[in-house]
């Protein structure tokens, strides 16, 4: 998947993070990131994945209109 891509939720990793919460915001997003892959490949539902990325504080509507305006072609 191209990091560029809207489906692609990098974790948010600043300088002053601890190192144990640097590695617990990579294990959010390889999380969010094989939730995506299931619900690519119909093995979770969109409601799920929704309320996972919604669990992990990202901005469900914000993330929806970045879908919207790359359209398929700037997802994959």
């Amino acid at each position: 998947m191209d990091s560029h891509s809207p489906l692609f939720l990098p974790a948010h990793l600043l300088p002053e993070m601890s190192e144990g919460d640097s590695a617990m915001e990579i294990d959010l997003m390889i999380t969010r990131q094989s939730a995506i892959y299931q619900a690519i490949d119909g093995s979770m539902s969109a409601s799920d994945l929704l309320e996972l990325i919604e669990s992990q504080d990202i901005e469900i509507d914000e993330w929806i209109y970045d879908l919207d305006r790359f359209g398929y072609d700037g997802l994959l």
